[in-house]
């Protein structure tokens, strides 16, 4: 468990399901594509290397047919310009449950199911809001990489 105070990202993002994901690897490649083409074009960096991958869920989420969105993200100042396809999300403080996993990317879903199906219904927490997100440092060796190290946050509130 972990408290966080608010904080901001800011980054590229796309709309998709977790078939899309699948089938197409939509949030590998828009991850890829931010901190290995985009980052350098935000201002107020305020992590050092340090990147996020964030999903935000909409009411009523359901994993097997609906969208949500994914920001490939780096955490920077609350103000500033940022480039024209760029959004910035602030995120509120709360108390995170936190999963580290070390591995190969292709194997974070197995981290999420765990979260999802055995630790949150047999834990006294409940899940606070509709967001989480991945966090890595800059310890981070690419996505081919087999003992990559992925913080896992999931906001939670007791039952």
């Amino acid at each position: 468990m972990e408290k966080k105070g608010l904080f901001t990202i800011a980054g590229v993002s796309v709309s998709t399901t977790l078939e899309d994901t699948k089938t197409n690897s939509t949030i590998p490649k828009l991850m890829n594509d931010f901190f290995e083409n985009r980052v350098s074009e935000l201002a107020g960096i305020m992590c050092g290397k340090g990147g996020f991958g964030m999903f935000i869920d909409p009411p009523n989420y359901n994993p097997t047919t609906d969208e949500f969105q994914w920001i490939a993200g780096v955490e920077v100042n609350s103000h500033g310009e940022l480039p024209e396809d760029f959004v910035r999300k602030t995120i509120p403080a709360h108390t995170y449950a936190v999963i580290t996993y070390t591995g190969h990317v292709a194997g974070l879903g197995e981290a999420y199911n765990h979260f999802y199906q055995t630790w949150l219904p047999n834990s006294s927490y409940e899940l606070a809001d509709s967001f989480g997100f991945e966090y890595t440092d800059e310890s981070f060796k690419g996505p081919n990489a087999t003992d990559n190290v992925v913080e896992l946050y999931f906001p939670v509130k007791k039952k």
